[in-house]
Order: structure tokens, then sequence, then C-alpha cells
């Protein structure tokens, strides 16, 4: 696996600093771990469920509950609907579903996304448990031995940050780093077009299907967990 410091020594490396205090450590480590938050938006933006975590949250009183520490995008909610057997897990919508009071008996709740917090509404029909689907923020490196995530280090894509960070050190002496700005361009337009692909068995399109009953008939909404997205 990579490490910071395995990180450091190529950029130095890449941009002839490596016995150039004039930019410390220090500095490479934040230029360095900007340019990898850089390089995993990208691979969110490509296969949104990728990194994707979920973690079981409950409400007991008002109608909030607290998004994780780690948390940078939701994906979806889902309400455990007791006394449905067969499919507890129903995902909210955004919005207000009518036909879920019709079919499980119980109030139709959506949620809204807050600053810090998940908001069930309405009021009065909010508590229970909920399952939240997130993609977590980049997690920083912080010592030298630290190593990169695995899907970074597939198909060197680590480089990109290398190529990144290597601008912002010839920017910071007032050099030319057009050479390192072209090469990251050229990586980025690799990442974007393999990065999709990454699940081969990747439909073109997703059909809702999930409350799916014995007598063949499917209502099309809500779902049964996540696998309704």
């Amino acid at each position: 696996m990579t490490s910071l410091l395995d990180l450091i020594t190529q950029c130095r490396q890449v941009t002839n600093t490596e016995s150039n205090q004039f930019i410390t450590n220090s500095e490479l480590t934040y230029y360095l771990n900007s340019s990898l938050a850089e390089l995993d938006d990208l691979l969110v933006v490509k296969q949104a469920d990728y990194r994707l975590v979920q973690t079981i949250c409950n409400i007991t009183v008002g109608n909030t509950f607290a998004l994780p520490a780690d948390f940078y995008q939701l994906r979806g909610v889902d309400y455990y609907a007791y006394g449905v057997a067969s499919n507890p897990w129903q995902t909210l919508n955004r919005y207000a579903n009518p036909m879920v009071r019709t079919l499980y008996g119980v109030t139709s709740i959506y949620y809204m996304l807050q600053d810090g917090y998940v908001a069930i509404v309405p009021v009065d029909a909010a508590v229970g448990q909920y399952r939240l689907w997130y993609t977590p923020i980049y997690q920083p490196l912080v010592n030298l031995t630290d190593t990169i995530p695995s899907y970074f280090d597939n198909q060197a894509w680590r480089e990109f940050a290398v190529m990144d960070t290597a601008i912002k050190i010839l920017n910071k002496q007032n050099l030319d780093p057009s050479a390192f700005m072209q090469r990251k361009e050229e990586l980025k337009t690799r990442i974007l077009a393999m990065a999709g692909h990454r699940d081969a068995g990747d439909p073109k399109c997703v059909v809702n299907n999930n409350n799916y009953f014995d007598d063949g008939f499917s209502f099309g909404m809500g779902g049964s967990g996540y696998g309704s997205f």
C-alpha cells in the first residue's frame, strides 16, 4: 500500500525538490490531502455506491436524528415498518408517499436533509427506527505511515493527486506548471472514463419492483430498503 511518505517522495521527485525545504512536508501533506479529496470526489460521482455505508438511527422523541460524524453525501433513508414481516425496511422519499398509509397502515412519512441532521415529517409519526445510507467523507492522511485506500492505488489513480500536488508546488515557486496540468487533465479523463465501469454487471437501467406481492402486482413505489434506488 502507498503511504503518505511514499506520496511525498513521489511529489518531490517529479518536481525536483528532494532536497528543497522551501515547501515543507507539512505543506505537502496538506496539498496531498486536498488533491486526494478531489480524486475521491471524482470516484464518488462516477460510482456513487462504491463507498456506500449504512447506520441505524432511532427517534424516540421529536422528529430528527443526527448525521454521522463522517457524513458526506446522503444516498437514502429507510423506515422500519413493524408488522411487515416479509419486507420491514421501506425506503422513504423526499416527499410524501400516499401509498404508505394504504399498504402498511401507517402514516405517510418522508425525510428532509437539514444541516447536521435528518428530519422526519410529519412530527407526530416520526418515532421509530431508520436506516441511513450515505457516503463518508475522505479521511485525510496524518502520519507518514498512513496509507491511502486501495481504490486510490488501483490502476495507479493516486498519480492524479501527485500531479495536482506538483502543480501547487510549482505555483508556490512561481514556476510554470503547465506540463503537470496537462498530465492531470489526461488522468482525469481516464478516471472519469473508467471509474464508472468498476461494476461490470451494472445495468443501464433499474426497474423498481421492490413492493412486489404474491398476486404479482407491483406498485413500483417505496421499496425494500436501499434496493429501490
